[in-house]
């Protein structure tokens, strides 16, 4: 047996300066595309105490600006006194210009099947069989426990602030996630809040409701807020900014890098677009029994209309050891064979891509904090497993 090793993942909550930024700029491309579905937007945002700052381009002049800000900032939470922006009094700043004609133009041809793509980059998508929805442990189990300390400060307003973080490391034994060796959860909160309560309730209520008992044992560290108190938080704290979490939106930094945040951006930029079909490929082609492990990486060029790169890994997550594959097919041999599926099969050009997952919907702000794919993704088309069984019949696979 190989020694174990050891990931960890974080997920924030929604009133984390970052994701404060990521949420008001999903916001403000909703109400985008909800005006004009063809509209190009890449959205920037910064947040400081008394502060918020909008920036970026846009094709469409939405109202009220912000309006929308002070929204979400007071769905968010923010509306105590001295809460580090007040969605009442807070002072913002926006700066918006229209996109580039060079970029323009190759988004509105005329046959919009040929539209380049409006950015370029690495596009990451990866899949594993650690989770009944194909993503690693880690980041699954973190989210989820982010998601209830949301709820759990929509239901004690008083006393649980929005501000809030979990993280969790697992131990893995020759590539599978045995036993989780730590948890640890920060939560904002009132002076009144007595710390031993919250920690007793949060164990219970939050750590021990998610993770399985099984993968829990004496030895598992439980740390919540271990400095004893987490009464400043928010902007008062820490500045935010837009794309700051590219670990926590998709896969718990077990991939390599994402090339760019999707945060504000339309799908016209492959930033976006071609992250969901990447994650698409890989989901598939491990729910068709190919892979325990793929990532799957789609690069772009800005202006061009196919990728210029496609490259697959089987069963290589970053943080795990190479498992078997579940065939005696060599991987080298199944990746050629996957490419060529994948250049018969699928349509990877950007506007092909839109149109496939129907991208140019109002749908991106109920993504934004926590995770583009995965678990509270579920419902979006790019998570659907509908051709996993078409990929193992025509590779030769038993499903």
């Amino acid at each position: 047996m190989e020694p174990s090793t050891y990931f960890t993942s974080e997920a924030v909550c929604t009133g984390h300066p970052d994701k404060v930024c990521d949420q008001i700029a999903d916001a403000l491309l909703d109400h985008t595309l909800a005006q004009d579905p063809s509209a190009l937007a890449d959205y920037d945002v910064a947040i400081c105490p008394g502060h918020v700052l909008v920036m970026g381009k846009s094709s469409v002049r939405i109202k009220d600006i912000e309006g929308i800000v002070r929204a979400e900032l007071t769905r968010i939470g923010y509306t105590r006194e001295n809460s580090g922006v007040d969605p009442a009094t807070c002072t913002i700043d926006v700066h918006l210009r229209k996109p580039s004609f060079d970029v323009s133009r190759t988004v509105m041809r005329s046959n919009r099947a040929d539209a380049g793509s409006s950015d370029g980059g690495m596009c990451i998508g990866y899949a594993c069989d650690e989770t009944s929805t194909y993503m690693p442990a880690p980041i699954e189990r973190a989210r989820q426990m982010a998601k209830k300390l949301e709820a759990l400060h929509h239901d004690h307003k008083e006393q649980i602030f929005p501000d809030g973080k979990a993280q969790v490391c697992y131990e893995y034994e020759d590539g599978v996630p045995k036993r989780v060796q730590s948890v640890i959860l920060c939560v904002q909160h009132s002076p009144e809040m007595s710390t031993d309560l919250l920690r007793d309730k949060l164990e219970q209520d939050i750590v021990r409701s998610t993770i399985p008992a099984s993968q829990m044992d004496d030895d598992t560290q439980i740390y919540i807020n271990p400095t004893g108190f987490f009464m400043t938080g928010g902007p008062n704290v820490k500045a935010g900014c837009t794309g700051r979490k590219t670990g926590a939106d998709f896969y718990g930094s077990a991939t390599h890098h994402i090339g760019s945040s999707v945060a504000g951006k339309d799908p016209s930029k492959t930033t976006r677009s071609g992250a969901y079909m990447a994650r698409y490929i890989a989901k598939n082609i491990v729910a068709a029994g190919i892979a325990h492990a793929c990532e799957v990486r789609l690069t772009y060029a800005i202006g061009l209309t196919d990728p210029v790169c496609v490259a697959i890994d089987l069963d290589r997550p970053i943080h795990q050891k190479p498992k078997l594959l579940k065939s005696s097919k060599k991987s080298e041999g199944l990746v050629h064979q996957l490419k060529k599926w994948i250049d018969s099969n699928l349509d990877l050009r950007p506007e092909k891509i839109i149109e496939k997952f129907d991208l140019r919907r109002p749908i991106y702000h109920s993504l934004s904090c926590f995770g583009n794919v995965g678990l509270y993704a579920k419902q979006m088309s790019w998570e659907k497993t509908d051709i996993a069984q078409k990929i193992a019949n025509d590779l030769g696979f038993q499903k």
